[in-house]
């Protein structure tokens, strides 16, 4: 019987110690990390280049692209480009390693991210390398920059 008394008695000193340690509070100083405010500039797209040549005389396409994500960019653009009137080069462009053909069109794909604004750079070339369309587009979406080149 003395047995069987003991381990009810511990069982309750363990649980009123436990509900001591649990209730016992401590001042601590929970450093609160404030959030940054996002602040997007206004869309906007600057034509350095006006595109003044008909693109219809061209039937493929070679596309190179950089900066931030560009492998994703790239599947991105390709597939879009898919739907267009040209023909989309399998390989990228490669300096000094790319044979230039006089019915390929060369489109470059710049794409920087600022903090909170992303900036994309387009430029077409010509096979003379000659630059014949140049924007720059400020958080303007992937869909309404290809736009001009899926419309022809």
């Amino acid at each position: 019987m003395r047995n069987s008394l003991l381990i009810p008695i511990s069982l309750l000193f363990f649980n009123a110690y436990s509900q001591q340690i649990h209730n016992r509070t401590e001042n601590k100083v929970i450093p609160v990390i404030e959030q940054r405010e996002l602040n997007l500039k206004p869309e906007s797209t600057e034509v350095y280049i006006p595109l003044e040549v008909d693109l219809t005389q061209y039937k493929n396409i070679v596309i190179s692209v950089e900066g931030w994500h560009d492998f994703i960019h790239e599947k991105e653009i390709r597939d879009a480009l898919k739907q267009s009137i040209f023909a989309v080069n399998r390989k990228s462009f490669k300096k000094n390693k790319t044979k230039m053909e006089k019915d390929t069109l060369y489109f470059f794909w710049n794409q920087s991210n600022d903090w909170d604004d992303r900036t994309t750079s387009i430029t077409i070339r010509d096979s003379t390398f000659k630059v014949i369309y140049n924007v720059v587009h400020t958080n303007v979406g992937s869909a309404k920059i290809l736009n001009f080149l899926l419309s022809i």
